[in-house]
């Protein structure tokens, strides 16, 4: 899991303010390439601030939102604490 973090993380600090932050991370993990597109778009529906139900993905879940957060991309990209309201993971079986 420490390489998905990773690569959360990089996305969101590689888009920095031109995907007009503060941002809802939505990310689809497993499958093939068209299921994990299709869980990361389900993850984006999911309600703001619903944990997973698997403690571990919960877990990076708040992670993630936590480092995001202390990137400083803020809002419109002008500085702040607030880089991203929320990260949905989903997984495939």
């Amino acid at each position: 899991l420490e390489g998905v973090k990773g690569w959360i993380l990089e996305c969101v600090r590689t888009a920095g303010p031109d995907a007009c932050p503060p941002l809802i991370v939505g990310v689809g993990v497993g499958g093939t390439f068209e299921k994990a597109a299709i869980l990361s778009k389900k993850a984006l529906f999911r309600e703001l601030g619903s944990p997973n139900p698997d403690p571990a993905i919960g877990a990076v879940e708040r992670e993630v939102l936590e480092r995001a957060n202390r990137l400083g991309i803020g809002p419109q990209g002008y500085g702040g604490d607030t880089t991203a309201f929320g990260v949905h993971i989903l997984a495939a079986p």
